[in-house]
């Protein structure tokens, strides 16, 4: 199996926003078109982090100043080392970034069945075949990535910033909490009687 080295893009309109980037020829010689990351399979590449790789996390050095490959080779090693804990999420996760070349090619019938073969194929995957569609989806995908950390980072830091301010302007003073919540009015100081024989 063997990443083209020459992807190729679609040239509608819309693709030319979000091109498809490359293809990906299996061990069988099924060649597969590799579909752009969007929201559901991001989710699913999630499910592969959170489920098999959570305990990798903190080990990882993430920085917005790294370089797109070097987070990419991170993002590979984590996925990779968390699909023994995550086979359903990663198996789940490549067929629904591939797509047989040609797809949809008009024919229903043929496209229905170019579809049913590759996932047969994809269910039960060669290792490199599996490996190699992560590492190119990765790869290609790894710039947006990082941006979208970026952006959830800065969200995540003005959300706390704004919690704090929340918290304290909403915070009364001591004088003004009631009385009936301050330790010294609990009845837990007062001596209970002793039980009656």
């Amino acid at each position: 199996m063997s990443a083209d080295p020459s992807p190729t893009y679609d040239t509608s309109d819309i693709d030319r926003l979000d091109p498809v980037a490359g293809r990906v020829t299996l061990l069988s010689g099924t060649e597969v078109a590799l579909v752009p990351l969007k929201t559901r399979q991001f989710f699913k590449l999630l499910r592969i982090i959170t489920h098999g790789g959570a305990g990798m996390i903190p080990q990882m050095r993430f920085s917005s100043e790294m370089e797109d490959s070097e987070l990419a080779g991170q993002l590979i090693g984590l996925v990779i080392f968390a699909i023994p804990d995550a086979e359903d999420e990663t198996l789940d996760f490549v067929k629904s970034m591939c797509l047989p070349v040609g797809y949809p090619s008009g024919d229903k019938k043929q496209d229905e069945a170019s579809l049913r073969s590759l996932y047969l194929e994809l269910d039960n995957p060669e290792i490199e075949d599996l490996v190699i569609v992560i590492e190119e989806v990765l790869k290609r995908e790894s710039g947006d990535l990082k941006s979208l950390g970026n952006r959830i980072a800065a969200m995540i830091k003005g959300a706390s910033a704004g919690n704090v301010v929340a918290l304290v302007e909403t915070t009364p003073e001591p004088e003004t909490i009631p009385e009936q919540m301050t330790m010294e009015s609990s009845d837990s100081s007062e001596v209970s009687p002793a039980p009656s024989t």
